[in-house]
């Protein structure tokens, strides 16, 4: 897919009365004030950016804003008119659209179908739905917006993640327009979570292409986005409105966390004065390494207690190198991976783990857990099948394990009994890092660990991971977030076209700059 260049809007307010504008919202659960008298405005013309913690408010926010959340208190005006939105077919009437994280579409459907989503009615005519109708139109929008290569009568699933979060962009313009409704208000809730760096630059330019179409709300954990797509931005902590910034040219991730959290982190971020580098003693190896199409004649070694980075673009081979390793090489057309001097056979995940491997995928909600198992239950996951030759787990056993890496991890839960899906973002993330410490891991393959957790759950992993390597563990980290990259690892291994091409030292008091890296990934 490609979106033809367009002239670029510029950021300044194109209209002087707020699209949409939230007076004084409260909202309570129970004894907990979710928000408490929030205000907020987005004009057309402009990208307003909502920050703040996870428990901060802002998917309350996002929920009375698109009507599936009932606010106790304040009123919501879209065009200066009161809105009263019981729904969120009745926000989509008032031209109010959410773009959500795991996004809202069906992918056995056609992308027309899927543009037009609970506005059947419009194309329907005594019973028979015009899906011709649906794709016709669709096609006239994308032609509009200047996106090309999409075919509004192919399935959706053929598409990418990052092409699909453009299609539910065009979807909202798409019903704007069926519903003559001139400007959108679009609510674009962490919609680069799963994106890579260059799916994120794609993703960009198609926001700032439609900037005067629209008012747009973006929500990010990834401080630096923020900076870049925003134009103002409103800080919510404990659910109340604690700053706007109206320009955020003179603002910092540093400045802006310090808003969030109230301090400013820096160096401290990453516990650099921790870092304690290797012990000499190679305990995870790659040996001339090949699985063909993904990555060619790799070796590298990770050591007792050090954290190996990995960086790359996408394409790179860097996840699949990764995932090789947990695998024990596993597919691979040759070379060896060596654990504590042993050459593992290739048995898969089961040998990795019995082995004291452990593995943070970069996809949480496709790989790292199980929705609709219990917190307890993902993290004796590795216990079934794996460890032992008939493993069964105790429901005791279980619990007061999982009780033990709450309290060690400071994860935030009712009981260990609660949903997984009921916690926040970090607090997944640490469950999936309690997996491995309960079966004491020694060896962590970790990629982007930090993917989807806003900045004080960054900080909590990055303490934990200071732990581990405290303790004795090795780790492999993958990531597409360089400062974290930099600011973590002992070494930073570069791959670039399926190979490592560099080795860089990172010690703590010669930290290499971003740009110093980027030259040798591109």
């Amino acid at each position: 897919m490609t979106v033809e260049p367009g002239q670029a809007v510029q950021p300044e307010r194109q209209y002087s009365e707020p699209l949409i504008e939230a007076r004084g919202i409260s909202k309570r659960y129970g004894v907990v004030k979710a928000l408490d008298d929030v205000s907020m405005e987005a004009h057309v013309g402009e990208v307003v950016g909502l920050i703040g913690e996870n428990g901060a408010g802002k998917s309350t926010l996002l929920g009375v804003l698109s009507g599936t959340v009932e606010a106790d208190q304040g009123d919501m005006l879209v065009s200066g008119q009161r809105a009263v939105m019981h729904g969120y077919s009745q926000a989509t009437h008032h031209g109010v659209f959410r773009i959500y994280q795991h996004q809202a579409l069906i992918p056995n459907m056609t992308v027309g179908e899927n543009v037009f989503l609970g506005q059947e009615n419009k194309f329907s005519k005594a019973g028979w739905l015009n899906r011709r109708g649906m794709t016709r139109r669709a096609a006239v929008t994308f032609d509009e917006l200047g996106v090309r290569g999409i075919d509004p009568a192919a399935s959706l699933g053929r598409y990418s993640f990052a092409e699909r979060q453009v299609i539910e962009i065009v979807r909202s313009i798409a019903q704007a327009d069926l519903l003559a409704i001139e400007h959108p208000v679009i609510l674009l809730d962490e919609p680069t979570s799963a994106l890579s760096r260059e799916q994120v630059d794609f993703f960009f330019d198609f926001v700032r292409r439609i900037r005067h179409r629209a008012a747009q709300v973006f929500v990010s954990h990834r401080l630096e986005e923020l900076l870049e797509l925003s134009d103002r931005v409103y800080v919510l902590k404990d659910g109340k409105s604690v700053a706007t910034v109206e320009d955020v040219s003179g603002l910092t991730e540093s400045k802006l966390h310090a808003l969030m959290v109230g301090r400013i982190p820096e160096d401290v971020l990453y516990d650099e004065h921790r870092q304690q580098g290797s012990s000499g003693e190679s305990v995870l190896e790659v040996k001339t390494l090949t699985a063909s199409g993904q990555f060619h004649d790799v070796s590298l070694a990770v050591h007792r207690g050090e954290i190996v980075g990995l960086a790359g673009v996408v394409g790179s081979g860097k996840s699949s190198l990764g995932r090789s390793m947990f695998e024990a090489g596993r597919g691979v057309e040759s070379g060896q991976v060596v654990l504590n001097g042993q050459v593992m056979s290739g048995g898969g995940p089961r040998e990795a783990v019995r082995l004291g491997v452990g593995y943070i995928p970069p996809e949480r909600h496709a790989e790292g857990i199980i929705e609709v198992l219990s917190v307890s239950h993902n993290m004796s996951l590795p216990r079934v099948g794996s460890l032992g030759r008939n493993p069964v787990v105790h429901p005791g056993k279980e619990r007061r394990s999982a009780d033990e890496q709450i309290a060690a991890l400071r994860i935030k839960t009712p009981t260990a009994a609660t949903l997984i899906s009921d916690l926040s973002g970090g607090n997944q993330q640490k469950v999936i890092f309690g997996r491995w410490t309960a079966v004491g891991s020694r060896v962590l393959i970790l990629d982007n660990p930090t993917n989807g957790v806003d900045v004080g759950a960054k900080a909590e992993i990055y303490k934990l991971i200071r732990q581990l390597t405290a303790d004795g563990v090795s780790i492999l980290l993958i990531s597409d977030d360089l400062p974290e990259l930099i600011g973590l690892s002992d070494r930073v291994c570069v791959m670039k076209d399926g190979r490592v091409t560099q080795e860089i030292d990172t010690p703590p008091t010669a930290k290499p700059s971003e740009a110093e890296l980027v030259a040798h990934m591109v």
